[in-house]
């Protein structure tokens, strides 16, 4: 009798965890389906294939998913991989805090939550246009900031490894989860801090291991943030990426962090260590994530609220259950998660066709031209890329070529400071200096450009047939044109 319950009660406890996650890999699925077409996904894509193949002066970015990215797309191609990419990219949060949830033993309630992250329309939006690093990142960093308070309350070397692998994977994908994982890590110690030296030696020891990999990095850090430019924040960014119901998150971060206080100081004593192990690491992202998007203004740390406000809601639920409730409230409180849930991935994944579609600004016909470049001997900039409607199109050029190029593009889509320079640049020669005439050509030969990448949508209103005098058209796809400026041509001044 005896071994027929503990049967059942590992079946109820498996079952629901096993059905999460078919669910996140059923989800996953149709996301891979609805980034798939003729032509890469996604507008950063081509910047992750850039960072990964190409020596980029002045630029630097955390090496994880630029060459992991570059391997996949040397593997199954641009197009399949930006699919895959995105599709793995949003699907790792939510097995992260499924995973979580079941380890502290409420995997129902981490079904719930899984399936609110990976149908998130925030997170759909930053897969649909590329921005890969910020979610992959953010679900490693739940799981340090976790083995971070289990190490710090018992010591155990498990907890103080995984920490470290956690903050490498962090540490390593993405600047922007870094610098707020770091700071909620400094707050778990501070609020495990007692005039213990057991203590104190677990956080030197947990601070010693998170140095690692900051030390492997510190080139790229501060070549990163020496070039880096301050974000534009506007008042319109937090209800335009979070949506109409934008209070939800900040709102739930508070009460996150409440709920924290009330356990540190409160009388809350029947919580198990895993517990307070969760409820430390939400209430100290909460934390760290705010003061990052106050002090900085960066609208993408607005992205990882879908994923550590779920996080907030697992640690949540043992201190919601110490307080006295009747089975009719307990009852309406599921029944509400349950419509919540259903309604948010209703409308996530009804949204996620039209976010890929408005983001997917590549067409066939550019990649086949740019791959017809990646065939040319040329060497770095000697290619001038136009952009399409504003986007920088020479990300995608620079990786799918193999050398760094000069593009056009909007500078609200540029971070970095010696991009912005040179793309004002490409916008001079492209769009103030009488492009495409004779006088044109003469100034491309005299600035060392080889051929210039039109999209179709910039192509500048020119007849393939009857090329303006200086220039030849050695490529033409339909979406896409190639000149090639005539090298006989006298030298004129740059602009």
């Amino acid at each position: 009798m005896t071994s027929r319950v503990d049967a059942a009660t590992r079946i109820r406890t498996w079952l629901a965890p096993a059905v999460g996650l078919l669910g996140v890999l059923g989800i996953t699925g149709l996301r891979v389906m609805t980034l798939a077409g003729m032509s890469p996904s996604g507008i950063d894509g081509g910047n992750w294939l850039a960072f990964g193949s190409v020596e980029r002066a002045g630029v630097a970015y955390p090496p994880i998913v630029p060459f992991l990215f570059s391997q996949l797309v040397a593997l199954v191609g641009p197009t399949i991989a930006t699919s895959v990419a995105g599709a793995t990219a949003i699907g790792l949060p939510a097995i992260a805090i499924l995973a979580l949830a079941t380890w502290a033993g409420r995997p129902m309630v981490g079904v719930f939550a899984a399936l609110f992250v990976i149908a998130s329309p925030v997170l759909g939006e930053a897969i649909a246009w590329g921005g890969y690093p910020q979610p992959i990142a953010t679900a490693a960093a739940v799981l340090a900031l976790v083995a971070l308070a289990m190490y710090i309350r018992d010591g155990r070397l498990q907890a103080l490894g995984a920490f470290g692998i956690a903050f490498a994977v962090v540490a390593g994908t993405s600047h922007l989860v870094a610098v707020p994982t770091a700071l909620a890590a400094v707050v778990i110690v501070v609020a495990h801090l007692r005039r213990s030296r057991t203590t104190l030696l677990r956080a030197i020891r947990a601070g010693l291991v998170a140095c690692i990999p900051l030390a492997l990095l510190a080139p790229t850090y501060l070549a990163l943030f020496a070039t880096l430019g301050l974000a534009s924040p506007s008042g319109s960014d937090v209800a335009r990426i979070l949506g109409p119901y934008w209070i939800a998150y900040p709102a739930a971060l508070a009460v996150v962090v409440v709920a924290a206080l009330f356990v540190r100081f409160g009388q809350i004593g029947t919580l198990t260590g895993r517990d307070e192990a969760l409820v430390a690491a939400a209430a100290a992202a909460s934390i760290a994530w705010g003061a990052a998007f106050v002090a900085s203004g960066e609208p993408r740390l607005l992205y990882d609220l879908p994923t550590l406000v779920p996080f907030g809601v697992v640690a949540l639920i043992p201190v919601a259950a110490s307080f006295a409730m009747t089975r009719r409230m307990r009852f309406g409180l599921a029944a509400a998660a349950l419509a919540i849930c259903t309604e948010f991935v209703g409308s996530g994944l009804s949204t996620f066709p039209t976010q890929v579609a408005f983001y997917h600004v590549m067409t066939p016909g550019e990649l086949a031209a740019m791959r017809w470049l990646g065939n040319q001997p040329m060497a770095a900039d000697q290619v001038l890329v136009a952009d399409r409607a504003g986007v920088p199109l020479g990300w995608w050029a620079e990786g799918l070529i193999g050398h760094e190029a000069l593009y056009a593009s909007e500078l609200r889509w540029l971070r970095f400071d010696t991009e912005r320079e040179r793309s004002r640049t490409a916008n001079v020669l492209l769009y103030q200096s009488g492009f495409p005439d004779s006088a044109s050509a003469a100034r491309m030969v005299t600035a060392g450009f080889r051929y210039v990448l039109l999209p179709f949508g910039s192509a500048f209103g020119i007849d393939s047939g009857r090329p303006a005098a200086g220039w030849s058209v050695a490529f033409e796809s339909g979406d896409a044109m190639i000149l090639v400026p005539n090298a006989s041509l006298s030298v004129v001044p740059s602009p």
